[in-house]
C-alpha cells in the first residue's frame, strides 16, 4: 500500500446515504474515491469532489479503507465479486466497512468470501436520511 492510499477512502455506492457520506468526509479534507453503477450518481459525486473509478475492484485498489453503502444483496455480491475476483488485491490487508442495512445471510456469505482471499469485512450497518449521515 502507498501512503496515498493509506489517506484515501474509497466510498461504493453514492446514493443518498453514500454520497452524504461522502461529502462529509470530503469537507472535513479527506480525499475520497468511489464508484456507483449509476451514471446520474457518479456525476453528483464527481461535482462535490470524488474521484471516480470505473468498477468496485479499480476503488480497492485505490484504498484500504473502503465503505458500503449499497442498496441490495444483489450490489453487494456484485462489489464482492469485482474484488474477489482481482487476485493482486489478495491479501493486501485491505477493510471494507458494509454500512447498508442488509440481511445478515448475504453480509456472512460476503464476509466469508472476502476472507478466503485476505480480505475484511466488518458489518457496521447505519440508518437515517442523508441529512441524519
Amino acid at each position: 500500500m502507498t501512503n496515498e492510499s493509506q489517506n484515501t477512502v474509497g466510498m461504493l455506492g453514492l446514493g443518498i446515504m453514500g454520497s452524504a457520506i461522502a461529502r462529509n468526509l470530503i469537507n472535513a479534507g479527506q480525499a475520497v474515491v468511489g464508484f456507483d453503477p449509476d451514471a446520474t450518481r457518479r456525476q453528483e459525486a464527481i461535482s462535490f469532489g470524488v474521484s471516480m473509478c470505473e468498477n468496485s475492484a479499480e476503488v480497492a485498489q485505490q484504498c484500504e479503507i473502503v465503505l458500503l453503502s449499497l442498496p441490495d444483496a444483489s450490489a453487494l455480491d456484485d462489489s464482492v465479486s469485482s474484488i474477489v475476483e482481482q487476485s493482486e488485491l489478495h491479501h493486501a490487508g485491505r477493510i471494507l466497512v458494509e454500512l447498508s442495512t442488509l440481511d445478515l445471510d448475504s453480509k456472512t456469505r460476503n464476509r466469508d468470501r472476502l476472507a478466503d482471499v485476505g480480505i475484511g469485512l466488518l458489518d457496521s450497518p447505519i440508518s437515517g436520511t442523508g441529512a441524519q449521515a
